[in-house]
């Protein structure tokens, strides 16, 4: 009996620290990653995506589009306060590095901005697939 109890306690530990204290943890990692580091994050998760969407359950990827689509109005308000702030710069050395920031921002612009699309694209597949099992 006192086999079976240890046993039961260990399993029920275990499914505790599975399902309850990871999930807490990662999360309070993430927010406690660094802006820069977040992202790379979420791009390696967009990467492992289109690798294999398959892997990505509904949900996982109707979350995915969330943050893409965040991403991509974060990179367009940046984008357009580096145009805006072009306009106002006169130093030479200064006007170069702005425009620099200006092709990052379009670049980070579109990275998001076609993950979004592809995103909503493939929650419409399994919408349009899911709708044959009702």
């Amino acid at each position: 009996m006192k086999t079976f109890l240890i046993i039961m306690l260990v399993i029920g530990g275990l499914y505790l620290i599975a399902f309850y204290v990871w999930p807490w943890v990662f999360s309070l990692y993430l927010r406690c990653l660094s802006e820069r580091n977040l992202e790379a994050y979420f791009i390696k998760l967009y990467r492992r995506f289109k690798d294999n969407p398959r892997k990505f359950r509904d949900n996982e990827v109707c979350k995915l589009q969330t943050i893409a689509q965040i991403s991509c109005e974060v990179w367009n308000e940046a984008k357009e306060a580096s145009q805006q702030e072009l306009a106002l710069e006169k130093d030479a050395r200064l006007l170069e590095d702005i425009r620099q920031d200006i092709v990052y921002c379009s670049q980070k612009f579109e990275f998001w901005c076609g993950a979004r699309d592809a995103l909503q694209q493939e929650i419409q597949r399994r919408e349009f697939f899911n709708s044959f099992r009702n």
